[in-house]
């Protein structure tokens, strides 16, 4: 819901109708309105109003639990940013492709996908802090907890200096939500879960669950008028972070979450709803009604292998079917919580991120957009051209005719291509890419290295051009670089 939130106050321009629906919670009536909107609103003056409703109306179909018409809408997206500068289609489909990969449970590719955002000074500052916000949920739900918190860090520093109350106020509700989820997380009772030792880890920093219960209320308070769909989150949760909330108690507020829930047509949350207080019982060492609350999610397949809380769903059905006497079913749903929660960790040690935005000390080249997420946005063919560039990246003679002849088309077709789907031409990948390669070695210096070498690595023999790239890139040269590392050694 906070996600949706964010991107229904920041397009709120584009339709404040339905960015008011959104935050009060009708989201049958955003999804009405959207649809007409978007129809009404198909030209190229308003290219704009028309991709930012249809971001809103894919995160409602998703709430909404029609998956299905949501991916189609977000993955069409594209069609609408044509008239929109090469920037905008790179911003917007990184922002479509977040969300979709949040949704698909893919949190590390999600999170690719809102540092390319996130990492690009040129972005507005809303369409950044929203990046930032959503980047360190995507992190924190995958384990990566402290470097969630480092994002969530850079979105308030940015909001605090660009943003109005609402967006700061929306950032400090993201981050106690990401504090409230931790906190459940990292109880004793949890701890044959196969990710408890990530979310213990720095869980010292956070508020007591007395003072996080107060400032979820007083946050929820902030929210009461502007946006009741957000206020009614973080009072759940208070609710349910309480030291002194009881099993029964919790097992009531989860049944009331979902009336709630189904009642403003909210299908699409049930299984967070449910997993949520599923946890919360398993940390208190009650069962108490734990199979009304996970019983039905394990009978729906499709749940099953597309929700976003897989690894913690597969878990408490683990513990279920133990309690039952179920072993066999028990070890089986267990052993799937551990390869969900393998395969989550795996994909967290193999992501590529600059995070410049949150001062990495050691970005890695090809990092900067998201390798395979942006990849993945071009159509088949042409994704053969991008790894291509990828992989030849250290040639001098790499250019757009060789690309275009190693893959067979012309190169106006390349062109339209990368600019349509990605929003930069292949040149410009290729410069941008090498600048990051370069910056890399440069971060890794080790003092017996020219600059010229690190250049003629990345294919590029022309020192006037590596410091013009290079620039662009990151608003320094190289050589300011280099010698701010050695002042930091």
């Amino acid at each position: 819901m906070l996600m949706l939130s964010m991107t229904a106050h920041r397009a709120r321009s584009a339709n404040k109708q339905m960015s008011t629906l959104i935050l009060n919670g009708d989201i049958a009536g955003a999804i009405q309105i959207g649809r007409t909107g978007m129809e009404r609103q198909a030209s190229p003056g308003n290219a704009m109003s028309t991709a930012l409703i249809g971001q809103m109306l894919g995160g409602c179909l998703l709430l909404a639990g029609q998956e299905e018409d949501g991916d189609d809408l977000l993955r069409s997206q594209v069609r609408h940013y044509q008239d929109l500068s090469r920037a905008h289609v790179r911003w917007l489909g990184a922002m479509d492709q977040g969300y979709l990969s949040l949704h698909m449970n893919r949190p590390a590719r999600a999170a690719d996908a809102f540092c390319a955002v996130a990492d690009d000074p040129m972005a507005e500052p809303g369409l950044r802090i929203e990046a930032m916000a959503l980047a360190a949920l995507a992190l924190h739900s995958s384990g990566e907890c402290r470097t969630g918190w480092k994002s969530l860090q850079a979105a308030r520093h940015l909001a605090s200096q660009e943003a109005d109350e609402t967006t700061r106020m929306l950032v400090e509700a993201a981050g106690l939500e990401m504090a409230s989820l931790q906190r459940m997380r990292c109880v004793e009772g949890l701890a044959d879960h196969t990710m408890f030792s990530s979310f213990s880890d720095g869980v010292e920093d956070l508020p007591s669950a007395k003072d996080l219960e107060r400032q979820l209320m007083q946050a929820a308070g902030f929210f009461e008028i502007e946006a009741p769909v957000v206020a009614y989150r973080l009072s759940y949760l208070a609710q349910m972070v309480s030291p002194d909330v009881m099993p029964s108690a919790a097992v009531n507020r989860a049944a009331d979450a979902l009336a709630w829930a189904r009642a403003h047509r909210l299908r699409g949350i049930e299984a967070e709803i449910r997993v949520e207080a599923g946890l919360l019982l398993l940390a208190k060492g009650s069962l108490l009604g734990m199979s009304e609350l996970i019983g039905p999610l394990g009978a729906d397949d499709k749940q099953l292998r597309r929700c976003r809380h897989a690894i913690d769903l597969h878990y408490c059905l683990s513990r279920l079917c133990y309690q039952e006497g179920r072993v066999g079913d028990a070890f089986r749903w267990y052993r799937s919580h551990s390869q969900e929660a393998v395969s989550a960790l795996r994909a967290n040690s193999v992501r590529r991120l600059t995070d410049s935005y949150m001062d990495a000390a050691d970005p890695t080249p090809g990092a900067a957009d998201g390798d395979d997420v942006s990849r993945a946005r071009l159509p088949l063919r042409y994704r053969k051209a991008y790894q291509y560039i990828l992989e030849n990246l250290h040639d001098e003679n790499l250019s757009v005719q060789s690309v275009a002849n190693y893959l067979g088309v012309t190169e106006r077709a390349l062109q339209m291509a990368f600019r349509t789907h990605l929003g930069m031409t292949p040149a410009e990948l290729i410069r941008t890419r090498r600048a990051e390669g370069v910056r890399s070695d440069l971060c890794a210096y080790a003092g017996d290295q020219q600059l010229d070498e690190i250049a003629q690595r990345w294919g590029l023999r022309n020192r006037s051009t590596l410091s013009n790239i290079y620039r662009n890139r990151f608003a320094e040269t190289p050589a300011q670089t280099l010698r701010g590392r050695r002042i930091a050694a």
